[in-house]
């Protein structure tokens, strides 16, 4: 069984009104700013033993 892109990591998307942090298809929490999804992109990251990928709009 492979696993899906995302499922190992933290990721940060911008919905257009606040960026949005997920673990695969699964939203974790939402912040107004880019450098909040960072920071706390990361610290999750770290604190779950996953990567941070930071990417681009949700469509």
């Amino acid at each position: 069984m492979g696993v899906a892109v995302g499922e190992n990591a933290i990721s940060a998307r911008f919905t257009g009104a606040q960026w949005l942090l997920s673990v695969g298809r699964t939203p974790l929490v939402r912040v107004d700013t880019r450098a909040e999804a960072e920071a706390s992109g990361r610290q999750l990251a770290t604190a779950l033993g996953l990567r941070f990928e930071p990417s681009g709009v949700v469509d």
